[in-house]
């Protein structure tokens, strides 16, 4: 083979891994079985490159929500995981999902440094962060709301909770 032709092979090789990476971004593998199972896997996974243990709780069984949920309620708490991975400095960090008779209730919580200053999405948007922002408008496009709580060195939790009626399907 010519040398051009394969430095090309390589680069074609590389498209397909790229597109294939953005294709597991939009509809992540560990969807398919349900959301309880990727949030574990999801943990799990961070857990072992995270110097902070993750703890997970999760309701036994399955949840009977929509697809475009489930796929909202995985980014938030990825995103808050790897929030809090990078910037915490956290001796620990839990992922809780709740489920109540009205509501979905996740909560992504860390003992780390915590955010100084305001935590609107603004804020943030404009130093070229948008990780928050990310998380507000993946929860309003499913009827829910994202609530940051943090202090100075007592660390942050993120809550997202979820109406049932807009997630809920028939079993």
């Amino acid at each position: 083979m010519h040398p051009p032709f394969g430095e090309l092979g390589a680069r074609a090789g590389e498209a397909v891994q790229a597109l294939r990476q953005i294709c597991n971004d939009l509809r992540p593998p560990l969807l398919q079985s349900d959301l309880i199972s990727a949030l574990r896997a999801l943990a799990e996974g961070l857990d072992r490159r995270s110097t902070a243990p993750i703890g997970i709780e999760v309701p036994a069984g399955s949840l009977h929500i929509a697809e475009d949920v489930a796929l909202a309620i995985f980014r938030i708490a990825q995103e808050a995981l790897n929030n809090a991975i990078q910037h915490a400095d956290a001796s620990e960090i839990a992922v809780r999902l709740t489920q109540y008779p009205d509501r979905l209730r996740l909560t992504v919580a860390d003992d780390g440094r915590g955010i100084s200053g305001s935590t609107e999405s603004g804020r943030f948007v404009a130093q070229g962060h948008f990780g928050l922002a990310g998380m507000r408008e993946r929860a309003a496009m499913i009827g829910g709301k994202l609530d940051v709580q943090t202090a100075v060195d007592y660390g942050t939790v993120v809550v997202l909770e979820v109406p049932c009626a807009v997630g809920s399907q028939p079993s």
